[in-house]
């Protein structure tokens, strides 16, 4: 077994091209991600019109203008604003429109000024724009009817405070864990990030499919199979060897991996996402357990394929279904699902690998350790199946 071991980290040092893009798929994966994704947007421009039909509302207009350009550059959002008295004599993102006697229904006691707002259809970050507007607007509104309710006071001549009179019910909110026990503000930050650091999962699953299927597809395209399978080695530690090797390079795509996570979460530290050494270390455990678990299962995969095409089709709908599972971390919840669901997830092998991350953040560290030590039983059971579907005739003859 160290045998092939060692001739397989040397057929995967010998073709360099192949080894740095296993390393930097998970390396630059999500940062690139990130990269892509911040330069687009600050490079978007949204262009927002605002037309003031009523004369007297030009102060009011000027100040929720200034308002909006400093709550959109908070929010990394670039925007193009144009005041003026006439209607929109073009197409604008975002549209706002102040009609004649908005200033005269504001300013009655009981009146109510209407102020029309509309974005353009599939533009994210006009919805984004309307959606800060909104929350001026509802500023504004409210400084309003403070202002009011002081007036009525005043004419009335009772002492009042108009906050507590508008707001009787005051609503006190927090997290806590599925113990019972109340959640730091570091666990909920962490349950935040750790949905992404699930995501990042298959950047690591892609690589290790590919080297595995390439362990052994690779060996009939070099030639050198029947070679392989001539010699004293024994089939068992022949699979062993090459499930080992890929268990190798699987710690340090791992690694890779937990370097692209550091990188992301620096890029995006203004977001409050963060990151703990702690969690940084069980991700890349979790990581390693994971590649060497994939090679795993798709051993036998490839080893039962009538087919070089049929092979690389399995080892993809293998990957696609990873890809599902990760992509989904992202807005699922694995333990609030019902309890046929959840079983069902968690008979695919791949969920254990994203619910070990999550439970360690809920401070179920031992459901953490329960998780892992079903992927390594996943990884031993795969590893049996592999022994007994390698049929050396049938992978000799298959194209």
């Amino acid at each position: 077994m160290r045998t092939v071991i060692w001739k397989e980290l040397i057929d995967i040092g010998r073709d360099r091209r192949a080894l740095a893009l296993m390393i930097l798929i998970p390396l630059v994966g999500l940062p690139l991600m990130a990269f892509i994704a911040s330069g687009l947007s600050s490079a978007q421009v949204v262009t927002v019109y605002f037309a003031v039909l009523d004369d007297k509302s030009y102060p009011i207009v000027s100040w929720l203008s200034s308002q909006l350009r400093q709550d959109a550059m908070q929010q990394g959002l670039n925007l193009n604003i144009t005041v003026s008295s006439a209607p929109p004599s073009g197409v604008y993102d975002v549209e706002v429109i102040v009609p004649y006697g908005f200033y005269e229904n504001l300013s009655k006691l009981d009146g109510v000024a209407v102020m029309i707002v509309r974005s353009m259809v599939g533009n994210y970050a006009s919805q984004e724009v309307t959606s800060l507007i909104s929350s001026i607007v509802s500023q504004l509104s409210g400084q309003i009817v403070v202002e009011r309710v002081e007036e009525l006071a005043r004419l009335a001549n009772v002492s009042i405070v108009p906050s507590q009179l508008l707001n009787p019910i005051q609503l006190s909110s927090g997290y806590y864990l599925p113990s019972g026990a109340t959640a730091t503000q570091q666990q909920v930050q962490l349950s935040f990030s750790v949905r992404l650091l699930e995501f990042s999962l298959f950047f690591v699953v892609n690589p290790a499919i590919v080297l595995v299927t390439d362990s052994f597809l690779g060996e009939k395209e070099r030639k050198t199979l029947e070679v392989l399978l001539s010699s004293p080695i024994s089939k068992d530690s022949l699979v062993l060897g090459k499930l080992a090797s890929a268990a190798a390079m699987g710690f340090i795509i791992a690694l890779a991996d937990s370097g692209g996570v550091i990188i992301y979460f620096l890029m995006l530290a203004g977001y409050g996402l963060k990151l703990t050494p702690t969690l940084l270390m069980l991700n890349l455990v979790d990581a390693a357990v994971l590649v060497f678990m994939t090679s795993a299962i798709v051993t036998p995969i490839i080893l039962r394929s009538p087919s070089v095409r049929a092979a690389q089709a399995s080892s993809y709908a293998v990957m696609m279904l990873a890809l599902g599972i990760y992509f989904s971390a992202l807005f699922v919840n694995v333990q609030s699902l019902p309890a046929s669901l959840k079983v069902l997830l968690l008979a695919i092998p791949f969920t254990e690998a994203s619910t070990a991350l999550t439970s360690f953040v809920l401070g179920q560290a031992t459901l953490t350790a329960t998780y892992i030590a079903i992927m390594l039983g996943f990884s031993a059971v795969f590893t049996i199946a592999a022994f007994k579907s390698l049929d050396v005739e049938k992978l000799i003859t298959s194209r």
